[in-house]
């Protein structure tokens, strides 16, 4: 066993030692090295296998990984999607990002394109259209989704939403004032609930969702969907070549969901319908200009909220208590300012206050940073490239890991400390050491995206975040006694474990 260790340990030094050598080659070469030159790992390495180093890692600390063994770049191949360049160098990313805009080709997940091109077309949107027929879906709804003041609209409905969140944490609290593990739960009906008010105009129940109504189904539909989503596009599985079961189950699943949307939206088309007020550009909601514009788009653009916003909007809720439940002199530092913005709990929050709080804002972009959800942004090749002295074909797959890179001390000084303060216009002594996140490369920290790829539904998933965190840090102390959460990587990362936060209420 030592013999066979020591081999191991060997071949690793002579893989790393390749690696610089061909390095050292590469800045003194003139003529690009070809695509089958560059290192990485094997399709199956003893890595990821049960007592390797990344042996049920999550996918960034597989990644880095790698990138000690072959360097700022390499490929993976893929069982079913093919290979895939992780590349490390933000430069990088701007020369691509610069050079594919105004029509950048990203990478979709392949059982949702079948589903949405095949067997129901009519949901053909931004998630899995490219080229020019994505790019006037997107023209259209920049100036309806885009806009700064654009989803101030729904403030007061999500707040609603969140008040009703705190009475129910009363319900699902025990005796030691802990939640229980069903809190991750209502915060992801909240986080749907939030999202119909986007998406079809109504909130559809799923906060006190009744057994048997059409909001406990989509809720069980969604989450089915995601799951099944995970098991066919990122896992190794054969469904391109044999249709599984598993793969039957996604399309029934996924059919259903379009279902239960057709259903909430024609709701929504004969309410505004008899609808006789007279509304300004200001009071309408995205629906509503939606409809106007291309109604044939309205459900497209329903099922891309259901199934983009849901898991990043609650994995990024999650985050932030996490963080500031670790953290209790920033969570009394955000208190002191929601308070003095806020100080009666009742006051509605308005887009004023939200506004007046820097602080707040400054809270997300940090836990943005240590804990995003995407691991990364991705674009497919749209011509032959040469990044880091390799000459790239045409199509290929190239991920840039934002999430590994705005974690490292090469980026941002103090990297795995939580410090909100680098992202203040004036830095307090806190941020010692650290400066100005602005002072970092513009490409590594890039939770939503870039350019005309970026997230179309940002301002809305925001506010969700923002008026999530106002009201429970105004009604609580949030407190964490248990062991440190683990990232567990799905379709987006998350913190792996149950939310037993203990809340005290705030007495004044």
């Amino acid at each position: 066993m030592r013999v066979l260790k020591l081999n191991y340990m060997l071949l690793k030094q002579k893989q790393c030692f390749s690696t610089f050598m061909i390095k050292k080659y590469l800045t003194s070469s003139v003529e690009p090295l070809p695509f089958r030159k560059m290192p990485g790992p094997k399709v199956i390495t003893r890595a990821v296998l049960p007592g390797g180093e990344c042996y049920k890692k999550d996918a960034n600390t597989v990644l880095n990984y790698f990138r000690r063994c072959y360097g700022d770049i390499y490929k993976m191949h893929r069982l079913s999607r093919g290979i895939l360049v992780v590349d490390y160098d933000p430069k990088d990313y701007e020369k691509i990002y610069r050079e594919q805009e105004p029509l950048p080709e990203r990478e979709i997940f392949p059982v949702v394109d079948h589903f949405r091109l095949t067997v129901a077309p009519k949901t053909a949107g931004l998630l899995n259209l490219q080229g020019k027929k994505w790019h006037k879906i997107r023209t259209i709804l920049n100036p309806i989704m885009m806009l700064p003041n654009a989803v101030n609209i729904y403030i007061p409905k999500i707040d609603n939403l969140m008040q009703e969140l705190i009475k129910i944490l009363s319900e699902i609290r025990d005796e030691n004032g802990e939640t229980s593990p069903e809190f991750e739960k209502y915060i992801n009906r909240f986080v749907l609930d939030s999202a119909g008010l986007m998406a079809f105009n109504m909130e559809i129940g799923a906060l006190r969702k009744i057994h048997g109504s059409k909001a406990a189904e989509l809720i069980e539909t969604v989450d089915k969907v995601a799951n099944l989503i995970y098991q066919l596009d990122f896992l190794p599985s054969i469904w391109k070549f044999y249709k599984t079961k598993k793969f039957y189950e996604c399309m029934d699943a996924l059919k259903r969901s379009v279902e239960i949307a057709e259903e909430y939206l024609e709701e929504a088309k004969q309410k505004i319908k008899k609808s006789n007020k007279i509304k300004t550009e200001k009071e309408k909601s995205i629906l509503e200009k939606i409809l106007e514009v291309n109604e044939a788009l309205a459900l497209p653009v329903a099922i891309d909220i259901l199934g983009a916003g849901l898991e990043t909007v609650t994995s990024s809720i999650k985050s932030i208590l996490y963080l500031l439940a670790k953290n209790k002199f920033k969570q009394e530092k955000l208190k002191n300012e929601i308070m003095s913005t806020l100080p009666m709990k009742n006051s509605p929050i308005t887009a004023t206050m939200i506004k007046n709080m820097p602080y707040l804002r400054a809270v997300i972009k940090e836990t943005l940073r240590i804990h995003p959800p995407a691991r990364g942004n991705a674009r497919i090749l749209k011509s032959d490239i040469v990044l880091q002295g390799y000459k790239i074909p045409k199509g290929t797959f190239i991920l840039f890991p934002n999430a590994a890179l705005s974690r490292s001390e090469e980026h941002f000084h103090r990297a795995n400390e939580f410090i909100p303060e680098r992202w203040m216009r004036d830095m307090s002594n806190e941020a010692e050491g650290c400066k100005h996140a602005k002072e970092t490369h513009p490409f590594v920290y890039s939770p939503f995206g870039f350019g005309s790829r970026s997230c179309v539904g940002k301002r809305f998933a925001e506010l969700e975040m923002m008026i999530f965190i106002i009201r429970m840090v105004r009604e609580f102390e949030i407190e964490w006694h248990h062991p440190d959460m683990k990232i567990k990587s799905r379709i987006v990362d998350i913190l792996e474990g149950d939310m037993k936060f203990k809340l005290i209420e705030t007495k004044t």
